[in-house]
């Protein structure tokens, strides 16, 4: 006689056959007066799991959604340099002896992002410098020179 570590039933193949009744099995083992009971639900173990694999995917998503922050910010700055430089040429086409200034970048077309910070060290055509910060990307300050190169300080 063969033994079988759970209750095994002899099912015949035939088609009126019954189908043995699966929520009689359960994962857990037999009580002490031998009555086995229906497990439902989730066991506190399986109920951890599941907690820590989702505290591991929330820390992952916010890391990620801080380092796209700053990069959009980074990309501001970028952008407003651009933007600056587009404007201080317009005004050297006419004034090439002038220098620029906020006020004249403005009135030639540069519309500042929300909380940039835009500084003209040199507003001269041959030595244009300006530089630009942002609270959001702290530690970093960008420049665009007179060829209209942007880098990072």
């Amino acid at each position: 006689m063969e033994r079988y570590l759970f209750p095994v039933e002899r099912v015949s193949f035939s088609p009126d056959a019954a189908v043995p009744e699966l929520s009689r099995f359960s994962r857990r083992a037999p009580r002490a007066g031998g009555n086995e009971t229906p497990r439902e639900g989730f066991t506190l173990i399986e109920m951890m799991i599941v907690i820590v694999i989702l505290g591991v995917l929330a820390a992952i998503a916010i890391n990620l959604t801080f380092k796209m922050t700053g990069k959009a910010y980074e990309d501001t700055l970028k952008s407003d340099l651009s933007q600056a430089y587009k404007a201080s040429l317009l005004y050297h086409n006419d004034h090439p002896q002038g220098n620029v200034t906020p006020q004249i970048l403005r009135e030639n077309g540069y519309c500042p992002s929300d909380d940039v910070a835009l500084t003209v060290v040199d507003g001269s055509m041959d030595g244009l410098r300006i530089t630009a910060t942002h609270p959001g990307v702290q530690g970093k300050v960008y420049e665009v020179d007179h060829n209209g190169r942007i880098f990072e300080q």
